[in-house]
C-alpha cells in the first residue's frame, strides 16, 4: 500500500511559494487593490509567524470587504492550503481558489493551487484532468518546484486509485522520474518513488532516494517510517531503531490532536525536547518547542532556542515572532500564546 503522509508536507512548503499578483491596471482597480493591499500585507504577516487562526479571521474579513480583490482571495486561501495548521479547511482554500480564478483568469498557478486542494479532499476524479492540464502541455505550464509537485500528486493519485493496475504503477512510475530528472531533490518524488522501489524488493535503490528525501522533509513522519522499514530490511538495525523512535514520537505530537487523547503540556513538552535530541534538523518540531517552552514559563530556555533557529534560519518570521513573545513574557506580560502565562519568578522574568 503506498503511503502519502510525505506529500502533505510537500505541499505545506509549496504553499509558502506562493507568487504574487501584478497591479490591476484601471484606475478603478488599482484603487481597491491599494485598499486591500494593506490587509493582505497582515494576512501573510501572521501566515508567515503560523498564526493561522488569526490569518483566517482576518483573511474572512479582508474579502469580506473586497470580493472582488483576486490578492486578498489569494491571501485567504494561502492559510487554508498551509499543512502546518490542523484546523485548515481544504474546501474553503478552493473556494477561494475559485474566485481568483473568475477575477484573474485561468494562470497556471490558479489552477495547480486548485488541483492541490481537490487533492486533499480526495476528489481524484476532478483533479486529475487539471493536473493533466498542467504538465502534459507542449511545453508544459509550470517548471521546476511546481512541475514536480504536479507529477508527482498525479502519481499518487494513479497510485491511490489503480494500486494493483502495473500499467498504473509504470505510469506513476514514469511519471516521478521525469519530476526527478526536472528537480533531482525534490523530496516528495524522492519518498513516493523509494516506497515503490521498496514494494519492488529493491531495498538498497530506495534508501538511496529516501536519503534525499531526508534532507527536504526532515520532519516528515513518512519518511522515517519508509527509513526504518527500509533499514531494518538491510539488516541496519542501530539506525532503523533511531527512525522508529523519531516516528514514534512524531506519531504521539501529531495523530492525537484531539483534547481528550492528545499529551498534557508537560509531557508534549519532553517529547519535543526528545524530538529535538534525535532530529536537530527538524525545525519547524524545534519552533514548537520553543513555544512550548514560553507556555511552561521557560522563558530563558525558549529565547536560546528562537537565538538558535534564527541563527540556522536568518530572519524567519515565526522564530522571531515567538522571540518578541519570550521577551514579552520576561517582561512580565501575557504572551500572545495559547496557555501562556507571564513569567514571573521564572528565569529572572520579573519580581
Amino acid at each position: 500500500m503506498i503511503r502519502c503522509a510525505v506529500l502533505f508536507c510537500a505541499l505545506a512548503a509549496s504553499a509558502r511559494g506562493f507568487a504574487t499578483f501584478a497591479t490591476l491596471a484601471t484606475p478603478a482597480a488599482q484603487a481597491a487593490a491599494g485598499g486591500a493591499a494593506q490587509g493582505v500585507a497582515r494576512v501573510n504577516a501572521l501566515y508567515d509567524q503560523n498564526r493561522f487562526a488569526e490569518a483566517a479571521q482576518l483573511g474572512e474579513q479582508l474579502v469580506k470587504a473586497n470580493r472582488e480583490s483576486a490578492e486578498a482571495w489569494f491571501a485567504l486561501a494561502r492559510v487554508h492550503l498551509s499543512t502546518e495548521w490542523t484546523m485548515r479547511r481544504d474546501a474553503r482554500a478552493e473556494s477561494a481558489m475559485r474566485n481568483v480564478l473568475r477575477i484573474d483568469g485561468r494562470k497556471p498557478d490558479t489552477v495547480r493551487w486548485i488541483a492541490t486542494a481537490q487533492f486533499r479532499q480526495a476528489r481524484y476524479e476532478e483533479c486529475l484532468p487539471l493536473l493533466n492540464e498542467l504538465v502534459d502541455a507542449d511545453p508544459p505550464r509550470l517548471s521546476g518546484d511546481p512541475f514536480a509537485q504536479m507529477l508527482m500528486l498525479r502519481a499518487s493519485v494513479r497510485l491511490r486509485r489503480d494500486a494493483l493496475d502495473a500499467e498504473a504503477r509504470a505510469a506513476a512510475r514514469r511519471d516521478l522520474d521525469r519530476a526527478l530528472a526536472a528537480v533531482p531533490n525534490h523530496g516528495p518524488s524522492r519518498a513516493l518513488r523509494s516506497e515503490m522501489l521498496f514494494d519492488d524488493g529493491k531495498a538498497a535503490e530506495a534508501l538511496a532516494d529516501l536519503e534525499v528525501a531526508l534532507r527536504a522533509l526532515p520532519g516528515d513522519k513518512g519518511v522515517h517510517y519508509q527509513l526504518q522499514a527500509c533499514l531494518t530490511r538491510l539488516k541496519r538495525r542501530e539506525e532503523a531503531d533511531r527512525h522508529r523512535e523519531i516516528w514514534r514520537i512524531l506519531n504521539r505530537l501529531t495523530d492525537s490532536v484531539a483534547s481528550a487523547n492528545a499529551p498534557d503540556a508537560a509531557t508534549r513538552r519532553a517529547l519535543l525536547q526528545k524530538l529535538k535530541e534525535l532530529n536537530p534538523d527538524d525545525l519547524a518540531r524545534r519552533l514548537e518547542l520553543c513555544e512550548s517552552e514560553i507556555s511552561a514559563g521557560e522563558i530563558d530556555a525558549a529565547l536560546a532556542e528562537c537565538d538558535a533557529l534564527l541563527e540556522r534560519k536568518r530572519g524567519w518570521p515565526a522564530a522571531q515572532h515567538l522571540r518578541d513573545e519570550a521577551l514579552r513574557a520576561k517582561a512580565g506580560a501575557r504572551p500572545n500564546l495559547p496557555n501562556a502565562v507571564p513569567a514571573h519568578g521564572k528565569d529572572g522574568g520579573g519580581e
